[in-house]
């Protein structure tokens, strides 16, 4: 069982449509019931443990932040790159939009995909500037050089798996 006061980044997968998808490509289901469950099942059985909430649908993140003050909520964003689809919500596609979105919803920021900070660190110190947490995300998270990377450029926290195979600390 992991310790109470090791926190969680719940990653909230919602349906996002990308540019080339319609509507009905997709069985929605409601919105705000899952969000409800959700936090039930938080509030139910996380005890104290420090949880931050995130989500690449932007509808979700603000009725998450809307519903309760318990636990933050951050942004996820992966921007316009080689490996993801252009989404339809346009909040993902700069950082310049991603930070005008969470800051007019009060989120406590957003976590963006590493591959992008790591090809311009200008973009981390905007994110920075902007007053908003900043969490790093991706593949390229799994190198111990990347993640040092990330850190000197200020990323407040950096998301990844495999951390028993890191062999140097950071």
């Amino acid at each position: 069982m992991v310790p109470e006061h090791v926190g969680f980044y719940l990653d909230i997968k919602y349906t996002e449509p990308d540019l080339e998808d319609s509507e009905s490509d997709f069985p929605y289901f409601d919105r705000n019931e899952y969000a409800d469950l959700i936090l039930d099942t938080l509030f139910s059985h996380a005890g104290s443990r420090p949880i931050v909430l995130a989500s690449f649908d932007a509808d979700m993140c603000t009725m998450l932040h809307l519903k309760q003050p318990r636990y933050s909520v951050l942004y996820l964003t992966c921007g316009v790159n080689d490996m993801w689809p252009v989404y339809r919500n346009v909040c993902q596609r700069t950082f310049d939009s991603s930070i005008a979105f969470a800051k007019s919803e009060q989120l406590l920021g957003i976590s963006a995909l590493s591959s992008l900070l790591l090809t311009d660190p200008s973009e981390s110190k905007k994110i920075l500037d902007s007053g908003l947490i900043l969490f790093a995300w991706g593949d390229d998270n799994n190198e111990a050089g990347n993640i040092a990377k990330l850190k000197d450029a200020g990323v407040h926290a950096v998301v990844y798996d495999r951390i028993a195979e890191l062999k140097a600390p950071v």
